[in-house]
């Protein structure tokens, strides 16, 4: 790597600050970054929803796993960015065919859940590291650097997921009171069993997660990638040989003898002497130049200093309550430690069932969240719940208050051209009897979307299925002011019985 025509300055950061490097590397390059990346990989993505039609899940699953081919992209232009050439975007499109693919089968496979891969991805592409030189390559620079890598990808993840809810969120923002327009978890798993608003929901995620991964993509490469360059500097010492380089270069002849011995001393190398130095042209020619002696002797005399030791940290295992081998038993302690080193052990063993009972309470409380959403245990817990309510949305819920037979009565009124009277008579008795047969959990403030929602996380798909379309033709007509098709309205009264019976509790309990 010619490091001297590096763009980036060359020096030691943390991990925080090379991922501030990163995004600022891909603000800078801009456009042909995200434009670069986002083109195929948004057509990949048609293409394949193309050839997976009617399964939107299967469809996204595939548009994720294949996206590191994508990332390969994205570092191509970054690789030519922090040397002072940004590509434009069509000359990016063109040139995809030279963006290397060495390592992509692994990158695929084994490695597709790796979560440093943002970070071990340049000792593919760029370095042309596979197999055992690769996995060599990558151990020697995840010392100390790879959880940083790790936590930058469950970051990314969950900006990702921010993304998307932001998205679901604004769908329902802006859709009308009393229509469903969004996704729900549930939805996503549904397939076409799940009916055209499952379909659309399933779309609905794709589209957010592809819109998601195209703005936050580049930045992970980018960030992944200035990581790998920091630790590259720390191991390598790029940062000193670009300034010894300079000081060669204001030095002239004699600034060669000097780069090689201060060369030689950084990399732990030995001395060459006058007659090593012979061999070489470019040496030999130096240490013939005065002041090449003095300047190895100041070297050598300014690595003898302080600053200059070399210090290891080594970190082993040992038995609990061994001594260290380098220090002499310590005295045992009194009787007042004693008491203080047994409180300590008790209030740690306190803290331990603690924690384990909030584990466990946690555990429980996801589970009961997952199984309300997607219908866990639908029926086997039939408890009564202490409150029903008797009006919602100014209707009248009271089964006493419904005909006997509520189809035959919306029937009658459909008769009569009263489209209205009979949507509302089969509302009504649809959410009677979810609530008193049922026991749907409603609450006060509850809306009509809300009761979709609920129904559709509690009840079977095919009645949930009728519930939302019976809302929604309901909506249509008592907000919006249109009136449906008679023939709707006939299959809504003709299909009302399958799913919620022809007589109310009223009526099954007379004699």
């Amino acid at each position: 790597m010619r490091i001297e025509q590096l763009s980036l300055a060359l020096r030691a950061r943390n991990a925080w600050e090379a991922f501030d490097l990163g995004i600022a590397l891909a603000r800078q390059t801009g456009l042909p970054l995200f434009a670069g990346f986002a083109l195929p990989y948004v057509a990949f993505a048609v293409l394949v929803n193309l050839a997976l039609w009617g399964q939107p899940t299967l469809a996204a699953i595939a548009v994720w796993w294949f996206k590191p081919v994508f990332d390969r992209i994205a570092l191509h232009v970054l690789a030519q960015a922090v040397f002072g050439t940004v590509p434009n975007v069509r000359a990016t499109l063109r040139g995809l065919r030279a963006v290397p693919r060495s390592g992509l089968f692994a990158a695929l496979t084994l490695e597709r859940f790796d979560f440093a891969r943002s970070f071990h991805l340049p000792v593919a592409q760029l370095e042309g590291q596979t197999g055992r030189a690769g996995r060599a390559r990558r151990r020697l620079l995840d010392r100390r650097t790879r959880s940083h890598a790790v936590w930058l990808t469950v970051v990314v993840i969950h900006f990702v997921y921010v993304l998307i809810l932001g998205f679901d969120g604004l769908l329902r923002l802006l859709a009308p009171e009393g229509v469903q327009f969004g996704f729900d978890l549930a939805d996503l798993f549904g397939g076409q069993d799940a009916g055209d608003n499952g379909l659309l929901a399933q779309y609905l995620f794709s589209a957010a997660l592809l819109a998601a991964e195209c703005i936050l993509e580049p930045l992970y490469v980018a960030a992944g990638f200035t990581l790998y360059l920091s630790r590259r500097t720390s191991l390598e010492g790029w940062d000193l040989e670009i300034a010894f380089r300079r000081l060669a270069a204001r030095h002239g002849a004699g600034g060669a003898a000097t780069l090689a011995l201060l060369l030689a001393l950084c990399t732990g190398l030995a001395v060459p002497d006058a007659a090593q130095a012979a061999n070489a042209p470019e040496v030999a020619q130096a240490s013939a130049a005065p002041g090449a002696s003095a300047d190895k002797a100041a070297i050598e005399q300014i690595l003898k200093s302080p600053d200059f030791r070399e210090y290891e940290e080594i970190t082993s295992w040992k038995r609990k309550g061994q001594p260290p081998e380098d220090k002499p038993d310590l005295p045992r302690p009194n009787a007042d430690f004693d008491f203080l080193a047994k409180l300590a052990r008790v209030l740690a063993e306190l803290m331990r069932i603690l924690a384990w009972v909030a584990a466990i309470f946690i555990a429980g409380w996801l589970v009961y969240q997952i199984s309300q959403r997607l219908g866990w245990f639908r029926g086997v817990f039939k408890g009564e719940r202490a409150w029903r309510p008797e009006v919602m949305f100014g209707m009248d819920l009271r089964p006493e208050s419904l005909p006997a037979d509520i189809a035959a009565a919306a029937r009658e009124r459909l008769r009569a051209s009263d489209l209205r009277g009979a949507l509302s008579l089969l509302y009504r008795g649809a959410l009677a009897g979810l609530v008193h047969e049922r026991n749907l959990a409603l609450r006060a403030g509850d809306t009509e979307g809300d009761c979709v929602r609920r129904v559709g996380a509690t009840a079977p798909a095919a009645m949930a299925t009728y519930f939302a379309r019976l809302v929604e033709a309901w909506a249509l007509l008592a907000y919006a002011r249109r009136s449906p098709e008679p023939a709707l309205v006939e299959r809504l009264v003709g299909e009302w019985e399958q799913h919620f019976g022809g007589r109310t509790d009223a009526a099954k309990a007379a004699p």
